[in-house]
């Protein structure tokens, strides 16, 4: 039982099933998709054994199994004059609309902590909770959004364009918890080891 910020849950967790189950065909998955703020409750609350989430995770109760980073990308429109910038700074994201993800996201976390960095306080011209409506937005022509590099949606839209932006502000932690002082299922925690290598390899 697993829960997953919907970027991972369609993103690095399919192919990480895919191969773990070739090793263990037995193994059965409950999968919950779910925004950051939830996906911390169903960890505390035993509904899930393990957490894979994005953001800074430090709670006296939750245990960090496995961590790296995930880099941020500005997504933007084919000819959008972003593009024609070689380095991407908060200050030139500041200078277009944005669509920013919604405020519960561990997206919106790190992305409203890198602009405070730079003493910046950009306006969004819109709030969507799932990637995908945030790409919708830009398709439509509404601004620019950020989004992980991880994230899967990001090859969704052919007509968009994406790259990294150059600030270490603008990273998203990602972690592999449990619940603190709770002894993981034996499948579990193969499970969590396999996907620490698979997270690890990402």
């Amino acid at each position: 039982r697993i829960a997953a910020l919907p970027s991972f849950a369609s993103g690095l967790l399919p192919d990480t099933i895919r191969r773990f189950r070739k090793r263990i065909p037995g193994a059965s998955f409950a999968v919950k998709d779910v925004i950051a703020s939830a996906l911390l409750g169903l960890v505390r609350s035993d509904d899930v054994d393990l957490g894979l989430t994005g953001g800074n995770v430090d709670f006296p109760d939750i245990e960090v199994l496995f961590k790296t980073s995930d880099e941020m990308m500005v997504v933007y429109p084919d000819g959008h004059p972003i593009g024609k910038f070689a380095r991407i700074t908060a200050e030139r994201l500041a200078q277009f609309p944005i669509v920013m993800l919604d405020s519960r996201t561990s997206v919106r976390a790190v992305t409203d902590q890198a602009f405070r960095a730079a003493k910046l306080m950009p306006s969004p011209v819109t709030e969507t909770t799932y990637m995908m409506t945030a790409l919708g937005m830009v398709r439509a022509g509404l601004g620019i959004t950020l989004l992980p590099a991880l994230a899967r949606e990001l090859a969704a839209e052919p007509s968009l364009r994406s790259k990294r932006i150059n600030d270490p502000n603008f990273s998203r932690q990602v972690s592999l918890i449990k619940k603190k002082n709770r002894t993981l299922p034996p499948l579990s925690k193969a499970f969590a080891d396999h996907l620490a290598r698979e997270i690890g390899r990402a």
